[in-house]
């Protein structure tokens, strides 16, 4: 249950790689990157990721994909970097999940 959002994103890389390897190699982890890999798929096929799901559906698999990326990578601590990215929408999350009440 602990990786079972890494274990996804990985999955999915794994997955759109072997896809696109029809229309050559993508850079190194780039479908782990939702701009990146939507851009290369709009790039190769005419169709970025926001044909099949919803702007709003895509903005929640970003914060996602960066929240994991955080547990991964991070210890699941909150950095500058992180803040730069998700701003206002990571605000109210990192507060809760970090700086809330202490029961």
């Amino acid at each position: 249950m602990e990786t079972c959002i890494s274990d996804g994103v990985v999955a999915f890389q794994k997955y759109c790689e072997g896809l696109y390897l029809n229309y050559g190699q993508p850079p190194f982890n780039a479908f782990q990157q939702l701009d990146q890999g939507s851009q290369l798929w709009k790039e190769v096929i005419g169709k970025e990721y926001t044909h099949w799901i919803t702007n709003e559906e895509f903005s929640r698999l970003q914060i996602l994909y960066q929240r994991r990326h955080l547990l991964s990578h991070n210890e699941g601590i909150v950095d500058e970097k992180y803040f730069e990215v998700r701003r206002s929408k990571v605000l109210g999350w990192a507060k809760n999940c970090c700086l809330g009440d202490r029961h």
